[in-house]
């Protein structure tokens, strides 16, 4: 896997978030909006944020079984195709739907954070799940054995009981008990320690280990809105490490 350089990713709002990224130093150079008008540099990764994506292990990643999963677990419209991603680390295939007025050469993100936490937590001797929070209501999931990944999906949740309903699903699926002192759970992603969820995930789980919640970061001086602060993109502490799919 190679440094990043640069990295694009389209936000909600619909604007164009643009990152130079110093692997060395490891830190960003450089964040800031590209203009309409704008376009990124040749060697920049696109990555976009996907809904509708499963994960596929590459013994079993044929084309017909990872579209007949996806369109199995998904309502796709006529305007969304789908697309595959390669993830060597995991060992696996990420099969996603992505918008046909989207698609543009981006990668999904959550299979880019598959990735690259596959290759993180390379060769850790235990088992271990990740729970990732993000904005909207919904967790993504990854559980490991020494072996590798077990399994990894995405979950959309309402309440904290939904969460450790997952949490338990998903370590079940991964053979992991969390009640056991040796299984380790990574909790990242948009959330807050102080919030309820976190005390009932407490009451079940033996081992947490919060990693990776939100930081925040200045625009860059030619694009300063008020306050000059946003909250940094879910994704940026994995992609951060460095690496690029």
């Amino acid at each position: 896997m190679s440094s990043l350089k640069r990295i694009l990713i389209p936000m909600a709002d619909g604007r164009r978030l643009h990152l130079s990224y110093d692997a060395l130093h490891q830190r960003y150079e450089e964040m800031r909006f590209l203009s309409d008008e704008e376009q990124p540099e040749p060697d920049t990764s696109y990555f976009r944020e996907t809904s509708k994506h499963t994960i596929i292990p590459q013994r079993f990643s044929d084309r017909d079984a990872g579209e007949i999963s996806l369109k199995v677990s998904y309502h796709l419209s006529d305007n969304e195709q789908i697309e595959r991603m390669s993830l060597p680390e995991a060992d696996a295939d990420c099969v996603y739907a992505i918008a046909q007025d989207q698609n543009q050469g981006y990668k999904s993100l959550f299979g880019s954070w598959i990735e690259l936490i596959s290759d993180q937590y390379k060769g850790i001797s235990y088992g271990h799940l990740h729970l990732h929070f993000r904005t909207g209501g919904w967790l993504d999931i990854a559980g490991f054995q020494p072996s590798g990944l077990q399994m990894a999906n995405s979950f959309p949740y309402k309440s904290s009981e939904e969460v450790l309903y997952f949490a338990a699903n998903a370590a079940q699926q991964s053979g992991l008990q969390l009640t056991d002192i040796d299984t380790k759970v990574y909790i990242s992603g948009e959330t807050d320690p102080d919030q309820p969820v976190f005390d009932l995930l407490r009451k079940y789980i033996r081992n947490i280990v919060i990693e990776g919640l939100p930081i925040r970061f200045s625009y860059a001086p030619d694009f300063i809105p008020a306050g000059n602060l946003f909250p940094v993109h879910r994704f940026f502490q994995y992609l951060s490490a460095g690496c690029v799919l």
